[in-house]
């Protein structure tokens, strides 16, 4: 999705990952093509990997996206203990609140952040808090 155009646009991409790296690879790759030419973006999702893993370092280098410090475990949802979704943000971009949702509703918990916009996107607006499904059905 995009909201605003131009140096105010900001680019919302929703990925439901693959399981095996290989394939995440390339879907990574694809996506860091698709968002590398955006300087505000965020990618949030079930991306069905660890913040340390090699391919979302890779993907971290080839775009301005970051992972915020300390993800938050969703899975599995009953008892979570791995942090395999998450948000992403641009570095212009400010993450000042990120949870997981205690609302288990498939096997993994959904999350949710709080992002500050920089100057140029305030004027898009946006609500305070939104809960990203962690298990989005848009795979990629």
């Amino acid at each position: 999705m995009r909201f605003g155009q131009g140096d105010q646009e900001l680019v919302v991409v929703i990925a439901h990952l693959s399981l095996g790296q290989q394939a995440r690879m390339r879907q990574l790759d694809f996506l860091a093509e698709l968002i590398s030419t955006h300087p505000h973006a965020v990618l949030m999702g079930d991306l069905n990997t660890t913040a340390q893993s090699p391919e979302l370092r890779r993907f971290c280098e080839r775009t301005t996206l970051a992972l915020p410090g300390d993800p938050p475990l969703t899975f599995p949802s009953w008892r979570p203990n791995r942090a395999i979704d998450h948000i992403l943000v641009s570095r212009g971009l400010i993450v000042d609140d990120l949870w997981a949702v205690p609302h288990p509703v498939s096997d993994h918990l959904p999350i949710a952040a709080t992002i500050r916009l920089p100057e140029p996107l305030s004027a898009l607006g946006s609500p305070p808090r939104v809960a990203v499904p962690a298990a989005a059905d848009g795979s990629v």
